[in-house]
């Protein structure tokens, strides 16, 4: 008995593992920035797409890609157009839009998809190449710009707040600052700088997404990656007096 019952969940076990081997297969499948220069270098037959907005494909975009923007409400009916049996390669700013758009595309009957894990951000923190508008790579603030637009004392604190305008997180923190500066009666200093607009600057401070928060003092900097909600950074800013 111990044996038969043995031998049916080993044949269980196999069924199981090949079910989720041809689910993972259908799946999409994450790569870093090295596997996804690699697979789109030695393949010709495959679709590289850029699913960010017009204006950053024209900034800045690896070289080949086509643009089809995720939060356009015709993007189902955009990627019809495209070839269902090729392989298609999917990227974004830092990741989360390129995810959605993978799994919109499985969706719409596309067999592999594979996703460039950190975006081109990461993509270009590597020094791997891109396509851009002349001069677009030293464009805005240098390093010493940002260093004295944030220069802190014992009596000002200074928030940074790296945005871009086509990200809605980066809208509702936009949306409170005011009433936060508000709480601190001119001690606190605001920051903004455009993600999109200082491509330099943010590669030389390794920030490769928005919202990106930074909170400066004359002790220390720290650094808030994401989405904040304004009672955390609140709290955040009081300890930092």
């Amino acid at each position: 008995m111990k044996q038969k019952l043995t031998f049916i969940f080993s044949i269980f076990t196999f069924f199981y593992s090949l079910s989720c081997n041809q689910i993972s297969a259908q799946g999409i499948k994450n790569l870093n920035s090295d596997e996804f220069e690699k697979a789109i270098s030695n393949s010709t037959n495959r679709i590289l797409l850029d699913v960010r907005t017009p204006s950053e494909h024209n900034a800045s975009h690896i070289s080949g890609s086509l643009n089809m923007n995720v939060n356009d409400e015709n993007f189902t009916k955009q990627i019809e157009r495209l070839d269902k049996t090729q392989p298609i390669y999917v990227y974004c700013l830092s990741g989360g839009r390129s995810s959605t758009a993978a799994a919109v595309l499985i969706d719409n009957g596309f067999k592999e998809v594979y996703n460039l894990s950190g975006g081109i951000s990461k993509w270009k923190s590597e020094n791997k190449a891109v396509i851009s508008k002349e001069g677009n790579e030293n464009k805005g603030f240098s390093k010493e710009d940002y260093l004295t637009l944030t220069k802190s004392n014992n009596d000002t604190i200074v928030l940074v707040d790296f945005f871009a305008p086509w990200c809605k997180p980066c809208k509702e923190i936009n949306n409170y600052l005011p009433s936060l500066q508000e709480s601190f009666k001119g001690k606190l200093k605001v920051v903004k700088i455009n993600y999109d607009d200082n491509p330099k600057l943010v590669k030389q401070l390794n920030i490769e997404t928005v919202p990106y928060l930074q909170i400066i003092s004359s002790e220390n900097t720290k650094n808030y990656p994401g989405f904040q909600t304004k009672d955390f950074l609140l709290t955040e800013l009081n300890a930092a007096r």
